[in-house]
């Protein structure tokens, strides 16, 4: 039988979660080391810099994030196409885009964003326009890895990745 232990009586929140006596899981929350990475928001493009083939993304947290063209899908899918074509083939300023942050922000600089959105689990990575299967090295046995990707090739669809 699982038990969760919350402790929240000083600022640093402490999660444990126990099968019987055994931890299974301990998550601390420090509110200074607070991390964005892996956040998804609805940013609007607020300047696009096609020398720099960069746009500066308003997600709403104080600092505009930094989204470089090859963090941007509709790049990814057309890159054997033509590698030389501009940020503004892709995004133009005012356009809403859904991104994930890659890095926090430090310093004067905001956070650097991607718009290849990742969702990760325990032991699985969901990538809505991954396109892709990928399995872990650490697996060697063939024929276990043969049995994950098919089984992935039956979960996703044509444009999703694992």
């Amino acid at each position: 039988m699982y038990k969760l232990i919350i402790n929240h009586l000083t600022r640093e929140k402490r999660f444990a979660l126990l099968d019987g006596d055994a931890p299974i899981k301990l998550f601390i929350d420090q509110p200074k080391h607070h991390s964005s990475v892996g956040d998804i928001y609805l940013g609007r493009v607020e300047k696009v810099l096609p020398g720099m083939n960069a746009a500066f993304v308003d997600i709403g947290e104080g600092k505009n994030g930094y989204l470089h063209r090859d963090k941007l899908v509709a790049f990814v899918q057309r890159k054997e196409e033509n590698l030389s074509q501009q940020i503004t083939s892709f995004v133009h300023q005012g356009e809403k885009l859904l991104v994930q942050v890659e890095k926090d922000a430090a310093g004067t600089k905001g956070p650097r964003l991607t718009n290849i959105i990742e969702l990760t689990g325990d032991h699985l990575i969901y990538m809505p326009e991954g396109k892709y299967i990928a399995i872990s090295k650490k697996i060697a046995d063939s024929r276990i890895r043969k049995k994950i990707r098919l089984f992935g090739l039956q979960l996703k669809e044509e444009q999703e990745g694992l």
